[in-house]
C-alpha cells in the first residue's frame, strides 16, 4: 500500500479545567543542514483517549504509529517509531501552535507544530484555483455504524446534467477528503478534473478524520467499505442524484475497499481501481519490507509473524502479542549473534507492538486476498497502475486483477499499465527513487484523461 497505517498508542489530553480539542493534523518543520525537514502528526479521538500517527514526506512514509505520546497540562511529548527520536513541546492556546524541541541522539533542534498547512507545505501547480462548478458540503450517515457521520464535498457541473457520479475512496491511513500527503492533494486534483469533464464527484474525510466522526483506530478495511456503500445510499436518497450511474474509485487499499463494496452492492454501476493490489496483502507487505531494508532476514521474520496472525483470527490481543513474541524469540535464537538488522529480539518485539500488529485493522488487512473480491465484480471495471510504482508493483498486480476478473466471468473490463508513473500517479523516470514531495506534479494528465475518458465512454 502507499503506506501501512497501523494501530496507535493513546494519549490523554488535559488543559486545566478546559478541554482543548487537539484532534486533527499538525504540521511541523525544522531547519537541518540538509534543508527543511517536515513531520506531520495525525491525532484521532476516541471518547477521552487520543491516538496519533506520523508522516515523514521526505522519507516517503506515512501513517506510522508513534511509540508513545503524552499531553498533560499543555506539555506534549512524542516518542518516534522505534524510539529513534523524541519531540517535547508546549501548546500555546493563543497561537494554536506547539513550540518545542526535536531530539535525535545528541542532536537537538527547535521545531514548531501548527494546524496551518501553509506554514510547512507548498501549493502545487494542479491544485484548483477556481471552481467553475457547484461545490456542496455534505454529511453522510452510516446506518451500520450510527456513530459515523462522514463529512465531504459534492462537486457537479453547473448545469446539473451529469449522468455519472463517482465516490473517491482513499488508501491506507487516516486521510482527509483530498487524500492529502507529501504536500499533494491527489483527490482534490482528481475531483476537480472529473467534475470539469462532466462527472459529479463525492469525496469524504475518513471516519474520525477532519470533520467526520467515528473511530478510525478501531475500523477495518471492511468498515471503510461500509462507509463507501453508505455514500452510495446517500446518493440514491437524493432526488437530484439518484438517477445517475454510480461508480467507486479507490486508490491503493481504497481499491480493495471499492471491490468489497461494489461486490456487495448492486447499485454500484462501475468501479475504478487506481494502483490497487491484486496479489495477497502479505506479498505487498513483504515486498515493501525488502525494499525498505534490503534484508531477506527481516522480511522472512515478518512473513512468519503475518502467517501466525492469519492462522489465529480468534485469539485475543494479548494472545496474539504473546504468539508474535514466541515467533520472534525462536527466530532470533536461530540467528547468529541473535540480531536481525542490528535489532535485538526485544527491540523487534517492541517495534511490532508499536506498529499495532495485534490491532483490529492490521489483523484483517494482513489476511486480505483482493482477488476474492475482484472476482465477484460483474460491473465494468477499469484498473490502471504506473509502471514505476514501487509499492503496488504494476505487472504482477494488474495481472492478478485481470485473472480474477476473467475467472469471475466479467465481460467489461480494462486493465492498463501507464508508463513512468509512480504509486501516486506522478510522472517520474527509471533510476533512483525520487520522493513524492520532490515532484511538482500531483496527478499525471495522462492518467486523469484515462479515468475520465473511460467513465464518459460507459453507456
Amino acid at each position: 500500500m502507499r503506506k501501512v497505517i497501523l494501530s496507535c498508542v493513546f494519549i490523554l489530553f488535559a488543559l486545566g479545567s478546559f478541554a482543548q480539542d487537539i484532534t486533527g493534523t499538525w504540521y511541523g518543520a525544522m531547519l537541518t543542514p540538509g534543508g527543511k525537514f517536515t513531520l506531520i502528526f495525525h491525532i484521532n479521538k476516541d471518547e477521552d483517549l487520543y491516538g496519533s500517527t506520523m508522516d515523514s514526506p521526505a522519507q516517503n512514509f506515512a501513517g506510522v504509529p508513534t511509540a508513545g505520546t503524552t499531553f498533560t497540562n499543555s506539555n506534549l511529548t512524542i516518542i518516534g517509531p522505534g524510539a529513534v527520536f523524541s519531540f517535547t513541546g508546549k501548546y500555546n492556546i493563543d497561537s494554536n501552535k506547539v513550540f518545542g524541541t526535536f531530539t535525535q541522539g545528541t542532536v537537538k533542534l527547535p521545531m514548531t507544530f501548527t494546524r496551518d498547512l501553509a506554514g510547512t507545505a507548498v501549493r502545487r501547480p494542479q491544485d484548483a484555483k477556481d471552481y467553475p462548478y457547484i461545490k456542496e458540503e455534505i454529511t453522510v450517515l452510516n446506518a451500520k455504524a450510527p456513530e459515523v457521520m462522514l463529512s465531504g464535498t459534492l462537486t457537479m457541473p453547473r448545469d446539473k446534467k451529469a449522468s455519472k457520479i463517482v465516490v473517491l475512496i482513499t488508501g491506507s491511513g487516516p486521510e482527509n477528503r483530498d487524500e492529502e500527503m507529501y504536500d499533494h492533494r491527489p483527490f482534490g486534483v482528481l475531483a476537480d478534473w472529473l467534475t470539469r469533464q462532466g462527472i459529479a464527484v463525492i469525496r469524504c474525510d475518513d471516519r474520525g478524520v477532519g470533520k467526520s466522526t467515528g473511530n478510525f483506530l478501531t475500523a477495518t478495511t471492511y468498515d471503510f467499505a461500509d462507509d463507501a456503500n453508505a455514500i452510495v445510499s446517500y446518493i440514491k436518497s437524493r432526488a437530484d442524484l439518484k438517477d445517475m450511474k454510480v461508480g467507486l474509485v479507490g486508490h491503493s487499499e481504497g481499491g480493495v475497499m471499492a471491490a468489497i463494496a461494489a461486490g456487495q452492492n448492486k447499485q454500484v454501476d462501475f468501479t475504478v481501481l487506481l494502483a490497487s493490489p491484486g496479489v495477497p496483502l502479505t506479498r505487498i507487505l513483504i515486498e515493501g519490507t525488502e525494499l525498505a531494508s534490503g534484508s531477506n532476514d527481516a522480511s522472512s521474520l515478518y512473513e512468519k509473524i503475518y502467517q501466525f496472525i492469519i492462522q489465529n483470527p480468534t485469539l485475543s490481543t494479548d494472545e496474539i502479542n504473546k504468539g508474535i513474541d514466541a515467533v520472534i524469540y525462536k527466530t532470533f535464537a536461530l540467528t547468529p549473534g541473535g540480531k536481525i538488522n542490528s535489532l535485538t529480539a526485544k527491540a523487534f518485539s517492541d517495534l511490532c507492538k508499536a506498529q499495532g500488529f495485534s490491532g483490529p485493522w492490521f489483523r484483517k488487512y494482513v489476511a486480505l486476498e483482493p482477488v476474492v473480491f475482484i472476482s465477484k465484480l460483474q460491473c465494468p471495471v477499469l484498473a490502471i497502475n504506473g509502471t514505476l510504482d514501487m509499492v503496488v508493483r504494476s505487472e504482477e498486480n494488474l495481472n492478478a486483477i485481470k485473472g480474477a476478473l476473467q475467472a469471475g466471468g466479467n465481460k467489461h473490463f480494462e486493465v492498463t499499465p501507464i508508463t513512468n508513473l509512480n504509486h501516486l500517479f506522478q510522472t517520474t523516470k527509471p533510476g533512483p527513487i525520487v520522493t513524492y514531495d520532490k515532484i511538482s506534479e500531483t496527478f499525471s494528465p495522462v492518467a486523469l484523461a484515462k479515468v475520465s475518458d473511460w467513465i464518459n465512454g460507459l453507456k
